[in-house]
């Protein structure tokens, strides 16, 4: 039997009911495809019903279930990478809504784009009826929710796409592993597991095309729109931006460059000002998150493990 056309890897941890209805949007997708489609899904040692839902979805979807008990999303797609057998494989998330052509745009453009390995897809949030974001710029949208969607046509791009929908050439990813000590279920929580592994097939020599016909709505809970969830993801991204954004190499006391020990002071008393309006505390108070993040992992000495 010959290789599939596409093979779409997603890793998932005890998130069962949105894990379903991603896989009922796939069902859909893969149905009209015209090219031939493998699905592979880690659980990554789910407490839920998660085993139930992969056993039922077998029955509908050429689908693959593996189990990877270890905590770690980069550690479970490693293992997912063992079972692709597509020519291309897609890289997206458990709490997508996949777009009518998802999968057949990335294949067509593989094909016109025959030099590149790397080939970005649009993620627009689809946000709770009735809600929205606490603002609306583009860097904000970008980390916290994966709002990517380049204006340009497509074609060669240097714009990292995001983990919901890329895809690389499996020819790429011969002797490739993931950076297991960055990402969802780590130790830090760092943010980037997907940004450092663009960047280190760039380092490799591969090229990225921007592909605006695959698209994919990023599914936004309530509690994703919530300050608690924000704060955290801000930490978050914080330390992975040690992790995957370079040596910063301005002076430092204790280890940590000198000006993060005054961002995170004019941070925390710009988020208490009394007489400045919500919005403002809010964007201070997330920046001093990220502020607060760099700080811990430098610390922790996670700028060790960037690529410098």
């Amino acid at each position: 039997m010959s290789a599939p056309d596409v093979s779409v890897l997603l890793a998932t941890r005890d998130r069962d009911f949105v894990l379903a209805g991603t896989l009922l949007h796939m069902a859909r997708v893969v149905e009209a495809s015209e090219a031939s489609v493998q699905i592979v899904v880690v659980d990554n040692g789910s407490d839920d019903t998660t085993a139930s839902v992969l056993e039922y979805f077998e029955g509908l979807l050429p689908l693959e279930a593996l189990s990877e008990p270890l905590p770690g999303k980069n550690r479970a797609l490693n293992r997912g990478l063992d079972a692709v057998e597509g020519r291309l494989v897609v890289f997206t998330d458990d709490d997508v809504i996949p777009a009518d052509g998802w999968l057949d745009a990335l294949v067509r453009a593989s094909h016109a784009w025959e030099a590149h390995d790397i080939f970005g897809g649009r993620v627009l949030p689809r946000y709770p009826r009735g809600r929205g974001p606490a603002f609306q710029d583009r860097e904000f949208l970008e980390w916290a929710y994966s709002h990517w969607s380049p204006e340009q046509d497509e074609g060669p791009t240097e714009s990292l796409p995001l983990g919901p929908n890329f895809a690389v050439r499996a020819s790429s990813l011969t002797d490739f592993e993931l950076d297991e000590t960055i990402g969802p279920g780590t130790s830090s929580g760092a943010m980037g597991s997907e940004t450092t592994f663009i960047q280190t097939l760039l380092d490799r020599g591969s090229s990225m095309v921007y592909v605006p016909g695959s698209l994919v709505g990023h599914v936004v809970t309530p509690h994703q729109l919530s300050r608690p969830y924000l704060i955290r993801r801000a930490y978050r991204l914080g330390r992975g931006i040690v992790r995957w954004g370079g040596h910063d190499r301005s002076p430092r006391i204790g280890g940590v460059p000198r000006h993060l020990w005054r961002e995170v002071v004019s941070t925390w008393v710009g988020a208490k000002l009394p007489w400045r309006g919500e919005t403002d505390r809010l964007r201070s108070r997330l920046a001093h998150e990220r502020a607060r993040g760099r700080i811990d992992e430098y610390r922790s000495g996670g700028e060790d493990s960037n690529r410098g």
